[in-house]
């Protein structure tokens, strides 16, 4: 009779094997949804810029009633930011806790005005992974671009 039965070493060897392919797995399931968010950030940017260049054409100034500075983005009410960035208040940090970035600038920070004058402005945020050209890490959104 021929009893065909799994050792104990094959057992350990089997069970370690699926545990690093499930840590692999899972790694590039994480990588692929910091990308994600970070894609999300950068569109999320160019919106505000496009909003801002508007609101300067229009006014001759970047505050334009539009915001405080140290406010986060979400959090602005101005007459002229809300008519062009319709859901203004869901501009935020697709991974945040609700801190600000002027605050903490770091990960799980939400988009916030560091500077905002007549003449410039200056929007904070933190990338997980990096995408598009800009490393991981903060920037800055500026009238001038990504810094």
């Amino acid at each position: 009779m021929d009893n065909k039965k799994f050792t104990l070493i094959e057992i350990i060897i089997a069970t370690a094997v699926i545990g690093i392919l499930a840590t692999l797995a899972s790694l590039g399931v994480n990588g692929a949804q910091k990308k994600t968010r970070d894609n999300r950030r950068i569109e999320d940017m160019n919106i505000i810029r496009s909003a801002m260049k508007i609101i300067y054409n229009q006014t001759g100034s970047y505050n334009g009633q539009t915001c405080q500075e140290g406010a986060l983005v979400a959090d602005c009410r101005g007459e002229e930011v809300v008519k062009l960035i319709n859901n203004i208040s869901q501009l935020k940090d697709p991974a945040s806790k609700g801190l600000s970035c002027v605050q903490t600038f770091g990960k799980d920070c939400d988009y916030a005005f560091s500077v905002l004058n007549d003449e410039s402005f200056s929007v904070l945020f933190y990338l997980e992974k990096g995408t598009q050209g800009l490393d991981k890490g903060q920037h800055i959104l500026t009238e001038k671009g990504f810094q």
